[in-house]
């Protein structure tokens, strides 16, 4: 009986949470065409990135998997609290170079993606080997495609393999048009026994791409964001 009370008061809090979430929604978006002061829609676009954040953040059971949320509320509060600012210097008791300020926010959004991007990918990979402990003989049994940016056809392999009874079918969310392997082709994959849907194949880096691109990113924005800091924005 508590556990049904419980249940039930835990649903009626969550249906009041979602009707002010859908209420704060709608009115953030109307505002959007009745602000005219840039810096006002700057926050008014801020405060969508950190309640977003906010709100994934707490409901994610497993936080590591949240944590790519916190660049998000990161940006959101810097683009509240940085044009609240410049809205009313005389809170600050300094002088300001406010181009500075703002091409050093710009740039520390590219440094976070940046980050994210060489980050995620190998947190993703230790998660999978971590609990990816099963091994399977599977084979490819066609792709998905996609078009880049420059009209160029990319390709993700369909695995096809047999567990616990049953024949299955994934894929994986890794686009190339590097060494696409011919439908009819055998690999073999470790899977999570608990959810076979997560896998790996421990032969496929791909993974590095990404981590290799945002590397490329921290290392160029990281001098930036000092030669800006030393010598402001030349205008």
């Amino acid at each position: 009986m508590d556990n049904e009370y419980l249940q039930e008061k835990k649903e009626k809090r969550g249906k009041l949470f979602g009707y002010i979430f859908i209420f704060w929604f709608i009115c953030s978006f109307v505002a959007f065409f009745l602000i005219e002061d840039p810096y006002y829609i700057v926050m008014n676009f801020g405060q969508y990135f950190l309640v977003f954040g906010t709100v994934v953040f707490f409901s994610q059971e497993n936080k590591k998997d949240a944590l790519i949320t916190i660049p998000f509320m990161i940006i959101g509060l810097c683009c509240i609290v940085i044009p609240f600012l410049m809205l009313h210097p005389e809170l600050l008791s300094i002088s300001i170079d406010w181009n500075t300020v703002v091409a050093v926010l710009m740039l520390l959004v590219f440094l976070i993606a940046g980050l994210c991007t060489a980050i995620i990918p190998v947190i993703k990979r230790k998660h999978l080997e971590k609990v990816c402990t099963y091994e399977v003989d599977a084979t490819i049994i066609g792709h998905n495609t996609t078009i880049s940016n420059k009209g160029n056809i990319l390709y993700a392999p369909i695995y096809s393999f047999w567990y616990n009874g049953q024949t299955r079918e994934i894929a994986t969310n890794f686009y190339t048009n590097m060494g696409v392997k011919e439908p009819g082709t055998k690999v073999t994959l470790k899977i999570n026994p608990e959810k076979p849907e997560e896998f790996f194949n421990e032969k496929s880096k791909g993974y590095l791409i990404a981590v290799f691109v945002g590397i490329l990113v921290v290392s160029f924005i990281v001098p930036l964001i000092i030669y800006v800091l030393k010598n402001g924005v030349v205008g």
